[in-house]
C-alpha cells in the first residue's frame, strides 16, 4: 500500500542538495526527550559517585526502540518544503536560470525558489511552512535512521536522498 508523502521542512542548503539528487543528513530533536538515558561510561561514573543512581545505561534494545518511534522510518517518502515566492506566471517566463513551477489549478501563478536565487531585488518569500504542495519540486526518501546525542539533546538523524518531482 502506497501512502501519500508527508511534508519535510528543510533549509535552503538542504533543499539545494536534495534537488540536485544528493544525500542529506536531517537532524530533528526528539520530543519529548528520553529520560536520563546515558552511555555505559557515563552511567558507571555517575553510579560510582552516587549521582543519579536511577539512570539506566543505554543499550542496543533501547536505541532500537527509539529508532522505531522515529517520525522518519527507513523507506518513507517526503515532499520537500522550502522557501518560495508565488508570482505571476509571466514574471520570469523567459529568464534564464530561474526555476519555475506553474500552479496546475490556476495557471496564472507560478512558484520560484529561494534556494539558488542569485538575483537582486526583493521577492515576497514565504516560509517553507507556508509552501503549497503543488509548488514542491523535490521528493526525498529516507535511506537510514539513527539516534544520536549532541550537546545533551537526543536527535533522530535521517539520511535522505533527493529526487526531482
Amino acid at each position: 500500500m502506497t501512502t501519500e508523502p508527508k511534508r519535510l521542512i528543510v533549509t535552503a542548503d538542504e533543499a539545494r542538495a536534495l534537488h540536485d539528487g544528493g544525500t542529506v543528513e536531517v537532524w530533528r530533536p526528539m520530543k519529548p526527550q528520553p529520560y536520563m538515558i546515558l552511555t555505559r561510561k557515563e552511567w558507571e561514573s555517575r553510579a560510582l559517585s552516587g549521582v543519579d543512581s536511577y539512570a539506566r545505561p543505554i543499550g542496543a534494545e533501547i536505541l532500537e526502540d527509539l529508532i522505531e518511534q522515529s517520525p522518519f522510518p527507513t523507506g518513507s517518502r517526503w515532499w520537500v518544503a522550502e522557501a518560495v515566492a508565488i508570482v505571476p506566471a509571466t514574471a520570469y517566463r523567459y529568464s534564464e536560470g530561474v526555476i519555475q513551477r506553474v500552479n496546475p489549478i490556476d495557471r496564472h501563478y507560478s512558484a520560484i525558489y529561494k534556494a539558488g536565487w542569485g538575483r537582486s531585488g526583493k521577492q515576497p518569500w514565504q516560509s517553507s511552512t507556508q509552501m503549497p504542495r503543488w509548488a514542491s519540486r523535490t521528493n526525498a526518501e529516507v535511506i537510514t535512521c539513527r539516534v544520536e546525542l549532541k550537546d545533551g539533546v537526543w536527535h533522530w538523524v535521517s539520511e535522505m536522498k533527493g529526487e526531482k518531482a
